[in-house]
């Protein structure tokens, strides 16, 4: 599971248990209003830590590393805490998406493979072979200066 979709989890399983446990009188509003208001992130000693829910009457904090949510009533007190494990089994099964082919697609246009993008290769440049060298030490040579005797 990645963790947005973990994310995603414990949002839904927050929402549940709100729409199951707070009734519309005990957070003013209808029953519409009686869910997340705010979301924040939560960070400690400059890392993520997870995530803070605000409703209306209720605020939850989500804590990623012992990967546990606990909810807050309206006086602070937690009144409830779930663990990991916990938010996963009420979690409702869904199947597994897959993707839909349509017999009349091209197989070549699915590709999972890895994508290669085409490149312009080097100009070419010449190599000094050993007899050009001797060549140029030659005229070299040539520019010289004579020597005295």
């Amino acid at each position: 599971m990645t963790n947005s979709q973990r994310l995603a989890t414990v949002r839904a399983h927050l929402q549940r248990w709100i729409s199951e446990n707070v009734s519309p009188s005990q957070s003013n509003a209808d029953q519409s209003d009686a869910g997340i208001v705010s979301e924040s992130i939560l960070i400690r000693d400059g890392f993520y830590s997870g995530r803070t829910f605000d409703a209306t009457t209720h605020r939850a904090t989500w804590f990623m590393e012992p990967d546990e949510l606990k909810i807050q009533g309206p006086d602070g007190d937690v009144v409830a805490v779930f663990r990991g494990e916990e938010i996963i089994a009420a979690a409702p099964q869904t199947a597994p998406q897959t993707a839909q082919r349509n017999e009349n697609e091209d197989d070549s246009a699915i590709d999972d493979g890895p994508v290669s993008i085409p490149m312009i290769a080097a100009a070419d440049v010449e190599v000094e072979t050993q007899s050009d060298a001797q060549t140029q030490d030659a005229h070299d040579d040539d520019d010289a200066l004579p020597q005295a005797a």
